[in-house]
């Protein structure tokens, strides 16, 4: 595995009773993901172990540019569901970051 990659987590803080559509969203955009993105090497929803935390996803690629073209070609069925994420949270944060090093156990 290359360590040398564009790491994305993202935090969803659902508005209340929005809960279960964020997440559902994660979801649908992580089998999405499944269906094949270059540049992708792996992603994964994370569900928050604290009352009222933040949905997490997270995902690995193997640089900035793959994830800068899946932007840049987003499919309209994930901009709607951006959309519907947009309005049924309270804040959206997203933090990048350069792999320098790691391990991976298979």
């Amino acid at each position: 595995m290359n360590f040398n990659n564009h790491v994305v987590v993202e935090y969803y803080f659902p508005k209340e009773g929005k809960f279960d559509a964020v997440m559902a969203i994660c979801k649908e955009t992580l089998q999405m993901f499944q269906s094949g993105i270059e540049g992708l090497q792996m992603a994964q929803v994370l569900k928050p172990t604290t009352k009222n935390g933040p949905i997490g996803m997270l995902s690995i690629w193997d640089s900035k540019k793959s994830l800068g073209d899946l932007l840049k070609n987003m499919d309209p069925s994930m901009e709607e569901g951006v959309a519907n994420v947009k309005e049924w949270t309270t804040k959206i944060e997203f933090q990048m970051f350069d792999g320098v090093a790691g391990w991976h156990m298979n």
